[in-house]
């Protein structure tokens, strides 16, 4: 969005960085003359989970498209699918309970199953063709709560069942891609950033530039569970295998303020996370186990880009950098991931000493 970017890619060595008393790993050069950083830990041998923060979900709640944003919109209203859909997201061997009508909860923006319940394996209930327990919050136990509650159409197998949903959820697109609610993994990268960045007086030697949480879309409506919302990371780097460093909404462009109609200003520190364009440019593939490229760490951690909103699971999904560095996008916002955050050095920082290799990494003159 700057202008021509330079970035290191593959079995890269020389490309270490110290600064505010950690380490980091030169990610690249963007259009400005900033340089873009990822956080890697205390020292240039750590590997693991010494190269991140801690753990996180991305988001709390997986059941709904907003959780794809690093911020997001929540305005929830009770929708129920007009399709009937495939809802595979069950276990084998869990008993769990099924009811023949449900309740709904305009406060808590939850529903529950109701009347006479049952409890069961899909198969034990489903299997021998009884369709009087059609509702179920697929929980173990018999007062549980969902955000999105399963009316079973069909028996398809032990995993699987043609169902309906009714569900909370944001009641348009645009309230659902709004920049109201910091994510659950913002929250801890800002409560660290304002403590090891921010309080220590380095925020000063930092740019503010544009971190991509792109919730474009492919396909789908971004909203509603009628059908599955694929969003365009998935196509460039899943499908197509065409990366960008390019963030088309303003509204995903995540800046502290804004400036030459670049930037949504809505972040409080400048700090975010990777790409998945980042790291798919680096050497990530989807697929390929690659413990060779400078990003892989041998933990599992979260980028900043949307995967898809999936209909047969009725959640939202993420991409990471898996443990073996392959690209992953089967991950749901709730699971919790590393965390590295990501920063940008201002274009004039200078280096006092050093030569970028693990064994003399770059030291700056701020430090």
């Amino acid at each position: 969005d700057y202008g021509d970017t330079y970035y290191y890619r593959g079995k890269v060595d020389n490309n270490y960085v110290s600064f505010a008393g950690y380490v980091w790993r030169i990610v690249r050069i963007n259009g400005d003359g900033s340089i873009r950083l990822i956080y890697s830990g205390t020292s240039t041998s750590d590997t693991g989970s010494k190269t991140s923060i801690g753990t996180s979900a991305f988001n709390s709640d997986p059941y709904d498209p907003a959780s794809v944003g690093y911020k997001y919109g929540l305005d929830k209203v009770l929708q129920h699918t007009t399709n009937t859909l495939t809802y595979d997201n069950i276990s084998v061997t869990t008993k769990y309970y099924f009811g023949d009508s449900y309740t709904t909860n305009d406060s808590t923006k939850k529903l529950s199953i109701s009347g006479n319940t049952v409890q069961g394996t899909v198969e034990e209930i489903w299997g021998s063709g009884s369709n009087n327990y059609k509702y179920t919050c697929f929980s173990t136990s018999q007062t549980g709560t969902c955000t999105t509650l399963v009316e079973i159409q069909s028996y398809n197998s032990p995993i699987s069942v043609r169902a309906k949903y009714h569900s909370y959820l944001s009641k348009s697109y645009e309230s659902t891609y709004t920049d109201e609610y910091d994510s659950t993994i913002k929250i801890k990268i800002d409560d660290w950033y304002k403590t090891n960045i921010e309080d220590k007086g380095y925020s000063k030697y930092l740019s503010d530039n544009i971190f991509c949480n792109d919730r474009s879309i492919t396909s789908g409506d971004g909203f509603t569970l009628n059908q599955t919302t694929i969003y365009k990371p998935y196509t460039r780097v899943y499908s197509n295998k065409t990366p960008s460093l390019e963030c088309s909404r303003q509204e995903d462009q995540f800046t502290v303020n804004t400036s030459n109609n670049l930037g949504n200003g809505e972040l409080t520190y400048p700090v975010g996370l990777l790409t998945i364009d980042e790291a798919s440019y680096a050497g990530g593939k989807y697929g390929n186990h690659n413990r060779l490229y400078y990003l892989y760490t041998g933990q599992t951690y979260w980028t900043m880009s949307p995967s898809d909103f999936n209909s047969a699971h009725a959640a939202a999904k993420v991409w990471d950098v898996y443990s073996s560095g392959t690209l992953n996008p089967w991950v749901w916002s709730f699971d919790g991931y590393g965390v590295r955050p990501v920063i940008n050095l201002k274009p004039n920082t200078e280096i006092t000493s050093g030569n970028g290799t693990a064994s003399s990494p770059y030291v700056l003159s701020v430090e």
